[in-house]
């Protein structure tokens, strides 16, 4: 019992020091799609262009740096998907 127990803590512990998310999230039409690294990077593609930002996890939202004075919030849904703060409709999907 007590193995089993400091497995799951040490488990949980090493899921908590990552950024918590990893894989790329995608909207069902192309237009979005973040891939995201464990190591706090992300790499957005959006209407063609590429860019490279970081990001840290606070509860249900994901914080992405866009400049010193910008950010974008992505809000973590109870399905695992991802939605941009304020926009209606507009769920991003982890990609197989």
């Amino acid at each position: 019992m007590k193995k089993i127990l400091i497995i799951s803590l040490l488990s949980l512990w090493m899921t908590a020091c990552g950024s918590g998310l990893e894989g790329t999230y995608a909207d069902d039409i192309g237009i979005y799609n973040y891939t995201f690294e464990p190591n706090g990077k992300v790499m957005i593609r959006e209407k063609g262009q590429m860019q490279e930002y970081e990001y840290h996890v606070d509860g249900d939202q994901v914080f992405i740096e866009l400049s010193e004075e910008d950010e974008e919030v992505l809000v973590i849904n109870d399905d695992g998907s991802l939605s941009p703060k304020g926009l209606k409709n507009v769920y991003l999907i982890k990609q197989e």
